[in-house]
């Protein structure tokens, strides 16, 4: 029965509801972001959401504006992020936060006796060693310590607004601010160059012998992109327009699966070698790999039309 939620007003014009979308504040993007974290959790293990969850998430992304869409997306990456790579499913638990008070009076008790104790009989090389790493140590622990209290997780646990605001002010004045995860720039790689184009023999040699190949191949076949706030809404009216009729969940399914078909299917693409690239009898790897040397093989062919003034707009 929860398939058949009525999604009310949710068939408005995309482009009018995406335009009176009230703005969301920094401390909603951010309880907003951890809200749909706890959802998207599920997903790294090959769960699926729930009937209820899927639900609010789609009405919540049919609601926002493209830019508070991508804020609160970039929220959620932070904390997948944090999750998957660092301590912060730990440090923020009860047993994280007990770790962390003994760990913090016990340097600084080491500290003290230290001080206190006489150094007569030790070397002055020796004094300044220890004074320096336990004033490093005193150091690096009060700085965790306040990112540990003046964090996102800390922002979404507050109930009070005036105090998650109090929160964030203190976070961004001490540059504790959210991880940059490049959302304005996208990673590019060109299969074509990285085939046709060889190496020589002795440089390659050396570069497997030290186990340097991925980072080699980065540097030289790697390229960063801008991504515009035009690319970024034509991206987010796509996957809205996708979304606005997918009402039940076998229709999602059938969405979400489609490996193409379902963008030709809408303008209406005849031609049986494009047509048969993106049937379910093909693998999606080899699809994909196809459809990227495709891509660039026009976008290639587009750019030398322009330059040599043979593009039309047909």
């Amino acid at each position: 029965m929860l398939d058949k939620i009525p999604f009310g007003e949710e068939s408005k014009t995309l482009g009018e509801e995406s335009l009176t979308s009230t703005p969301l504040s920094d401390i909603e993007v951010v309880k907003n972001g951890y809200r749909f974290f706890q959802m998207i959790k599920r997903l790294i293990i090959f769960l699926t959401f729930t009937f209820p969850e899927r639900y609010k998430s789609r009405k919540f992304f049919l609601e926002m504006t493209c830019k508070d869409a991508f804020r609160v997306m970039e929220v959620e990456l932070n904390f997948m992020y944090d999750a998957l790579y660092t301590k912060m499913a730990v440090v923020h638990s009860k047993i994280g936060y007990v770790f962390r008070f003994i760990c913090c009076v016990l340097i600084v008790v080491s500290f003290a006796f230290f001080a206190s104790h006489h150094k007569h009989q030790l070397h002055l090389l020796d004094i300044v060693a220890t004074y320096t790493l336990l004033i490093g140590a005193v150091g690096l622990d009060m700085v965790s310590l306040l990112k540990l209290i003046f964090s996102n997780c800390t922002i979404a646990s507050l109930n009070n607004s005036n105090n998650a605001e109090i929160v964030f002010v203190i976070k961004e004045r001490l540059s504790f601010g959210e991880r940059c995860l490049q959302s304005n720039s996208v990673s590019q790689h060109s299969l074509i160059n990285y085939c046709i184009n060889d190496q020589f023999k002795w440089f390659e040699k050396v570069v497997n012998f030290f186990g340097l190949e991925d980072f080699v191949d980065e540097i030289q076949f790697k390229r960063t992109s801008p991504v515009n706030d035009d690319l970024k809404e034509f991206i987010f009216m796509e996957l809205k327009n996708k979304a606005l009729p997918a009402e039940d969940p076998e229709f999602s399914k059938e969405i979400c699966s489609a490996k193409g078909n379902w963008v030709l299917s809408q303008y209406d693409c005849l031609h049986p070698s494009i047509v048969n690239s993106v049937k379910k009898e093909v693998e999606y790897d080899h699809s994909l790999l196809m459809w990227h040397v495709a891509t660039e093989i026009c976008y290639h062919k587009a750019c030398n039309d322009v330059r040599g003034g043979r593009y039309s707009a047909n």
